[in-house]
């Protein structure tokens, strides 16, 4: 995650300064989600956390999900394993490629 400090008058929305206002942009790289079905499940859950937390301060937000095309991923110079394979599983749990996956990956 990054966070942005802004000063007052940093923030537009409907051509004038919007100073309860923020922005969450999410970079979804290498997963990208092939129809609306898939990202709503998303989408609410990030609604169902900053919901509960922006409202009540008056907080006016917007969110954003921008995604990266598979190909255009590297992970330490490799792309990314695809999903519901070995290598897939073994990154998940050691959330670290292995030497063997970078030689496997090298004759994709």
């Amino acid at each position: 995650m990054h966070f942005f400090q802004l000063q007052q008058d940093d923030m537009w929305s409907g051509g004038e300064p919007a100073h309860q206002f923020t922005t969450i942009c999410i970079f979804h790289a290498a997963a990208n989600m092939r129809s609306e079905e898939e990202g709503e499940p998303f989408l609410k859950t990030v609604d169902d956390v900053v919901h509960p937390l922006f409202k009540p301060k008056g907080i006016v937000w917007e969110s954003n999900i921008y995604e990266t095309p598979r190909f255009n991923c590297r992970l330490q110079a490799m792309q990314p394993p695809f999903f519901i394979t070995e290598m897939n599983d073994r990154w998940i749990t050691d959330n670290d490629f292995t030497d063997e996956d970078r030689q496997e990956s090298l004759h994709r």
